[in-house]
């Protein structure tokens, strides 16, 4: 008799005509197991995600949604790359994710010190020396198009979500774990992600929805 044996490091074999097919849940919680599962094989390939890019994600990405751990980079990346394709009809016709690469490139590049001494405004990604690489990862239709901005950053290890109302020219901050910004530095950061998210919207070809000499929308 043929038996199956399920994801997990101390699954039995199943007996189908003895037990029960597992829930979704036990399911869930087998597969994450598995791969976040602290082994040599931490660099083995989970699986690939294809589109206009390639996006690999291995052992050791997952490994960092663990309980007390920063999410790696790449895992959220993975969401937003989900996130935008999406059958849903009000984020195909509304809302696109900006892959984070971007606006942590520019909080680690220039971080709190974000205004240009000569311009005294924000420093342009364009600027960056490998800023052709990151602009690749846009959907630049989708950027000048879509009403509603989600762009996740990272910063001093910690996760948040801007949110960007392009119709409304309203700016958003969405944190799970800060009601209000823990500190000031934080506070610093936001008028700077705002002119980088409306930078790369002009870059795509559309209006900017700042006024002229002003660094960001007011939150």
């Amino acid at each position: 008799m043929m038996t199956t044996r399920m994801l997990g490091t101390n699954a039995e074999p199943l007996d189908p005509l003895q037990q029960q097919e597992p829930t979704a849940e036990e399911l869930k919680a087998r597969c994450t197991a598995w791969a976040t599962l602290m082994n040599d094989n931490k660099y083995d390939t989970i699986f690939q995600l294809r589109g206009p890019r390639t996006i690999e994600a291995m052992r050791y990405n997952f490994m960092t949604m663990r309980p007390a751990t920063c999410i790696d980079i790449q895992m959220v990346s993975i969401m937003c790359h989900v996130l935008n394709r999406e059958r849903v009809e009000r984020f195909e016709r509304d809302v696109y994710c900006v892959p984070p690469e971007i606006l942590t490139r520019m909080f680690d590049t220039y971080g709190l010190n974000y205004l240009d001494k000569k311009t005294k405004m924000p420093y342009l990604v364009k600027q960056l020396k490998d800023h052709e690489e990151y602009v690749q990862l846009l959907d630049m239709q989708k950027l000048k198009s879509h009403s509603v901005l989600f762009a996740p950053a990272l910063y001093s290890n910690h996760w948040w979500l801007y949110v960007l109302d392009v119709q409304h020219k309203e700016f958003y901050i969405v944190d799970s774990m800060y009601g209000i910004a823990p500190n000031q530095n934080r506070n610093k950061l936001h008028p700077f992600a705002c002119n980088v998210l409306n930078q790369l919207r002009v870059r795509a070809g559309a209006p900017s929805i700042l006024k002229k000499g002003t660094i960001a929308l007011q939150l």
